[in-house]
């Protein structure tokens, strides 16, 4: 258990770290008027609401594994 537990720490030490990146890119971009700037946006946007999907359905899919 404490291995699960290190891990969903790792994973979102990771997350926080590549979320951090996006807004400073975005920073970057939005500062320079580089054409990457939307891009950066929606990527800063859309991640963390794709991830919480992913995170939905694979405790979804994990629940049911136990009820079977």
């Amino acid at each position: 258990m404490k291995e699960n537990n290190r891990m969903k720490r790792m994973l979102a030490v990771l997350t926080l770290a590549v979320l951090a990146v996006c807004l400073m890119l975005t920073l970057i971009f939005a500062f320079t008027g580089s054409k990457y700037f939307m891009v950066m946006l929606m990527l800063t946007l859309l991640m963390p609401i794709l991830l919480w999907i992913c995170m939905f359905f694979y405790k979804q899919s994990k629940d049911r594994s136990k009820d079977s």
